[in-house]
C-alpha cells in the first residue's frame, strides 16, 4: 500500500485549488486498483494543519512500524520561508519539518514531500546539521510556477507513483520532464551536503582547537627552546581531518539504532564515498 495525504491550501473562492484537481483526476480514478489510499483534507489555519499532520503519523503508526510509505503533498501559495494557509498564517520551513521527520520515521525514511507551492524547493532547508533524515525525497519548485505546469507534473507523478510502485525509477523518470522546472532532493543528497558544509566545517574547527591546546601545554613543558619547535612542527604536520563524529552523524541520520537494516540499506554510504565525490546508489523504499 502507498498512503497519500493532500492538504489544500487554496482559498476555492479566490482560486483554483489543483491539488483536489488532482486528486480527483489523477489518483481516486485509480487509486483501488493500484493499493493506493488517499486522504484529502482543507485546513483553515496552522492549528487545522498542525492537527491533520499529528493525525497523520498516529493512523500510519497504527499501520505498524515501519508502516507503508507516505506521500505528504502540501497544495499551497509558498515563499523562501515556508508556506501559507488558507487565512494567511505562515507555516515555516523549520516548523514543517518536525512533521515530516515524524512520518519519516514511523516509515522508516519513506516519505516523499510534494510540495505544490511557488519555490516549494525552498522547503529542503528544513534539516538542520544533526537531525534525522526528514523525508526520502522532496519535490517543489525553485521559483514561481503557474498552476498549468503544476497540474501537468501532478498527473505526470502520481501516473509513474501508480504504475511503477518503485520510487528510484518514479523519481529518475519525472525529473527528466521537469527537472527544469521542480527540484528534486534525495535524503542521500541531503546527507552529503551537510556532513561536507557543516561537519567538516566544524570537525576542522575542534581540530583546531585541540592543536592550540597541545601547542599550549609544549610551551609550557621543561624543555628546551629547539625542543619545543620540533614538537609543536609535528603537531602541525600530524592535525588531520577527524572522522570520528561521522559512524555518529550517519547512525542517527538514516535511523540505523530504530532500524537496524537500515546498516545494510546505507551501507554504500561511507566517508570515502563523500569525501570523493562518489556516486551513492539512490535506495529503494519497501513496499509491503
Amino acid at each position: 500500500m502507498i498512503k497519500v495525504y493532500i492538504i489544500e491550501c487554496i482559498d476555492p473562492r479566490k482560486e483554483d485549488q489543483i491539488g483536489i484537481q488532482c486528486a480527483e483526476r489523477f489518483i481516486y480514478p485509480r487509486a483501488e486498483q493500484e493499493n493506493v489510499a488517499i486522504s484529502v483534507a482543507e485546513p483553515k489555519d496552522k492549528y487545522e494543519i498542525t492537527k491533520l499532520l499529528n493525525d497523520a503519523y498516529f493512523e500510519m503508526r497504527e499501520l505498524g512500524k515501519p508502516c507503508p510509505p507516505i506521500v505528504l503533498h502540501i497544495d499551497a501559495h509558498g515563499s523562501e520561508n515556508g508556506f501559507k494557509t488558507r487565512n494567511g498564517e505562515m507555516f515555516t520551513w523549520e516548523e514543517f519539518s518536525t512533521y515530516c521527520q515524524q512520518l519519516s520515521k514511523i516509515s522508516n525514511i519513506q516519505l516523499v514531500v510534494i510540495m505544490g507551492t511557488c519555490k516549494g524547493g525552498y522547503s529542503m532547508e528544513m534539516l538542520k546539521p544533526y537531525d534525522q533524515a526528514p523525508f526520502y525525497c522532496i519535490f517543489g519548485p525553485g521559483s514561481n510556477i503557474n498552476n498549468y505546469d503544476l497540474m501537468n507534473f501532478y498527473r505526470d507523478f502520481y501516473n509513474e507513483l501508480m504504475t511503477n510502485k518503485r520510487f528510484d525509477v518514479v523519481a529518475k523518470n519525472i525529473i527528466k520532464q521537469y527537472g527544469d522546472k521542480i527540484m528534486y532532493v534525495s535524503s542521500l543528497f541531503l546527507f552529503q551536503s551537510l556532513y561536507k558544509t557543516y561537519m567538516i566545517h566544524q570537525t576542522r574547527r575542534f581540530g583546531i582547537i585541540r592543536k592550540n591546546r597541545m601547542i599550549n601545554k609544549i610551551k609550557k613543558l621543561n624543555i628546551t627552546k629547539e625542543e619545543k619547535i620540533k614538537k609543536i612542527e609535528y603537531i602541525n604536520k600530524e592535525n588531520k581531518l577527524t572522522i570520528d563524529q561521522f559512524p555518529r552523524f550517519r547512525r542517527q541520520f538514516f535511523l540505523i539504532d530504530e532500524y537496524p537494516e537500515n546498516e545494510n540499506r546505507f551501507k554504500d554510504v561511507t566517508i570515502e564515498a563523500i569525501m570523493n565525490n562518489e556516486h551513492i546508489p539512490v535506495y529503494e523504499w519497501h513496499l509491503h
